[in-house]
């Protein structure tokens, strides 16, 4: 193997360690306390949806480089009207995605969703929001 093909596989593998060790380092096993919360609640939420968690599970699927889909169509399908929109979007407050080093966004998680999701993705989360008399993104 030329001296130039290993110097480029230990930097790659020194790269990725990094990376893993970033992720493993600064991801969100503990639970998140977001800051600023969105505006108040109103109306009566669906019982049994902890907004927290689903919150947190949308951090997970947007922090990071890329998006898992399956986790934020899930959510959005818990949702049932707008108290339970509103409910969401204070638990997840405000929070900062990265993408390796680099912060991507920070805000709240209706900013999350536009710095997420391409054009037809954003249109396929409205489709949702709008079939439960949701606010759209």
């Amino acid at each position: 193997m030329e001296k130039k093909t290993k110097i480029i596989l230990i930097v790659s593998g020194v790269l990725v360690a990094g990376y893993a060790g970033y992720k493993l380092l600064f991801s969100s096993a503990t639970p998140i306390v977001p800051t600023n919360g969105g505006g108040a609640t109103t109306g009566t939420t669906t019982a049994g949806l902890n907004f927290v968690d689903l919150s947190g599970k949308l951090f997970t699927a947007f922090d990071g480089c890329g998006t898992t889909n399956d986790v934020w169509r899930n959510v959005l399908s818990q949702l049932n009207n707008q108290a339970d929109w509103n409910a969401l979007n204070k638990a997840y407050g405000t929070r900062k995605l990265t993408c390796v080093f680099t912060t991507t966004y920070e805000g709240g998680l209706q900013g999350a969703f536009r710095s997420e999701l391409s054009e037809s993705e954003l249109g396929e989360a409205n489709a949702i929001l709008a079939s439960k008399n949701i606010t759209s993104l």
